[in-house]
């Protein structure tokens, strides 16, 4: 399932950041979800493959949720990695619960989540998963987050604006058209009659950048940072584990986010990147 979400998103990455334009149109929705997935994929591949005959689940799935945490990029990356941490903790269960799960992470994700994206698309997924098998439950699933990405335009005015559906919405999605895929239902391909964006030139992101860092701690101490990081900048996703973090912030102020998590935490890795906006 890992394999096949991570080769759809991967299949629709340019077409996902051409649709990019919320929070920023920085056109790397894409890309930031094809990498998530591709360490997710890889970790879990690595775990089964360094076990003597069928390794136990829960190998499978702490490797995977590790690997969500560290290589999560982007919001659409922070917001990804909570939700496939959401669906992997609660397995083995029926995926209803499981979505559920997914959904109530992906929310938990943003310190303001916002209507019209990713985090609307996980919930109404979860709302429509029924069935009687773990197929027909994701083709359910499926088929209301393709209803709930046509609808993105109508709760968030910039995507209507722009003539787009929401970038993170459809690869989550993609994320479902691979779970159905490996369990050999059908999915048509997410791109549709959808037109990408063309963003006109608009204000410079300036000096603002992204800042990403993966820190060693608690929740208590994500929650501090998370705290410091509000006056310091916005666009905050957050994502982790009992003892792993990951956390995301759009500022203009750098020194001073890496300086305050490194205040609450261990900082094992940090990412400093410039806010471009396309101008397609």
């Amino acid at each position: 399932m890992l394999a096949r979400a991570h080769r759809r998103v991967a299949d629709h990455e340019h077409w996902l950041d051409e649709l990019n334009v919320f929070p920023i149109a920085d056109a790397d929705s894409g890309r930031n979800m094809t990498a998530t997935l591709a360490a997710v994929r890889e970790a879990a591949e690595t775990a089964v493959g360094s076990e003597a005959g069928r390794p136990a689940l829960r190998v499978v799935v702490e490797a995977a949720e590790r690997a969500a945490i560290r290589a999560a990029r982007g919001n659409s990356g922070v917001i990804l990695a909570e939700w496939l941490r959401g669906v992997l903790s609660s397995l083995p269960g029926p995926f209803d619960r499981a979505l559920a799960a997914a959904s109530a992470a992906a929310s938990s994700a943003m310190a303001e989540p916002v209507e019209g994206t990713m985090i609307t698309v996980a919930a109404d997924a979860a709302a429509g998963a029924k069935g009687p098998d773990d197929l027909q439950v994701l083709v359910s699933a499926r088929a209301a987050a393709e209803a709930s990405v046509a609808r993105t335009p109508s709760l968030l005015p910039v995507l209507a604006r722009h003539g787009v559906v929401d970038a993170g919405g459809v690869g989550l999605l993609c994320v479902l058209d691979g779970f159905v895929l490996a369990l050999g239902g059908d999915a048509p391909d997410a791109r549709g009659p959808v037109v990408p964006a063309r963003v006109a030139a608009g204000p410079s992101a300036g000096d603002r950048v992204e800042v990403m860092v993966t820190i060693e701690g608690t929740a208590d101490a994500a929650e501090r940072i998370e705290r410091d990081w509000r006056r310091l900048g916005d666009s905050i996703a957050v994502a982790g584990l009992e003892d792993l973090w990951r956390l995301h912030v759009h500022t203009n102020r750098p020194e001073a986010v890496i300086a305050a998590a490194e205040a609450s935490a261990r900082v094992v890795d940090r990412a400093v990147e410039p806010l471009v906006e396309d101008t397609r």
